[in-house]
């Protein structure tokens, strides 16, 4: 069968509609779908996705972006959250259209690139893959944040360990964060090219926030999140990007505490599920997470330094 000719272009709130009649014919169809209105709003900025349409049948297909910038180096990076393809012309089209998405971001200069798999899509792994994506990560993820009675989830928060504080990072913790966001680096193998400005930039975008652990009065642990929009998993999402505490303070419930604060958070401000991405191997982790209520959803490609 030979592939209709399709224009690509950026997504916009206009497309809503349109998206979500594509999402509703999808298999595996989501469980929850986000509502044509708030799908339109957050689609109301440049740099929402990518959409290929067909002359004759409209919009065909779609990948949708969450961007975020790296607390401990400051640059940008570009996760392909939802890819939703017109069944008659799956396997035909994804693969283009992960290319044009990729061409679009190398031109605007985002140094890593990768993309979600939700259970159920290997085609898109597929695809994915034709397109230069490796390095398999798990995805996990919780949904059902928790019924908010006065701004905080009930029934799932444990007790906060006695002197330990968890708050909100502001300008003001710029500092502290830096000095965990190396021992982070350090940790992890990570280059660190942050500082005080990067940190604050970080804290000052609109999708972006950290929470820092206090023990005692000192600084003993964060965690850094971003605020994405998906459709397959129904609207505001919280993603969970880096957590780390100091060696000395670890084993005394911080990890616990900020992601549970995070999630608290979130909540509060609408989100109704959460994830984060993990090497698959790492069973300290993964058990953590799941008496959190993480369960795995998937896995996350990267795209390859030597391919960007």
């Amino acid at each position: 069968m030979t592939p209709r000719p399709v224009d690509f272009r950026g997504l916009t709130s206009g497309d809503a509609a349109a998206a979500l009649a594509l999402l509703a014919g999808a298999r595996p169809a989501p469980a929850v779908m986000a509502s044509a209105e708030a799908t339109a709003a957050a689609w109301s900025a440049p740099g929402a996705g990518f959409a290929a349409i067909d002359q004759d049948r409209g919009l065909t297909a779609l990948a949708t972006l969450h961007l975020a910038p790296s607390i401990y180096t400051g640059a940008d990076w570009a996760h392909i959250e939802d890819v939703v393809v017109r069944s008659t012309v799956g396997a035909q089209l994804t693969e283009p259209l992960l290319r044009h998405a990729l061409t679009e971001l190398a031109a605007r200069g985002f140094p890593q690139t990768s993309v979600g798999i939700p259970p159920g899509q290997e085609w898109l792994a597929v695809a994915a893959r034709a397109a230069g994506f490796v390095d398999e990560l798990l995805y996990m993820g919780r949904g059902a944040l928790g019924e908010v009675r006065g701004g905080v989830p009930t029934g799932w928060r444990s007790a906060v360990p006695a002197g330990l504080s968890v708050h909100a990072a502001h300008d003001g913790d710029a500092a502290a964060l830096d000095d965990l966001v190396a021992v982070f680096a350090r940790e992890f193998g990570y280059p660190s090219g942050a500082d005080p400005a990067t940190v604050r930039d970080f804290l000052g975008r609109p999708n972006t926030g950290a929470m820092i652990a206090e023990l005692e009065g000192e600084p003993a642990g964060f965690i850094a999140t971003s605020s994405a929009f998906s459709l397959h998993y129904g609207g505001p999402t919280l993603m969970l990007d880096d957590l780390v505490v100091r060696p000395e303070a670890r084993r005394r419930g911080i990890a616990r505490a900020l992601v549970e604060g995070s999630l608290e958070s979130a909540a509060a401000r609408g989100a109704t599920t959460a994830r984060l991405w993990m090497q698959g191997d790492d069973e300290i982790a993964r058990r953590f997470y799941a008496s959190l209520g993480f369960s795995a959803d998937g896995h996350v490609l990267m795209l390859p330094e030597d391919a960007r």
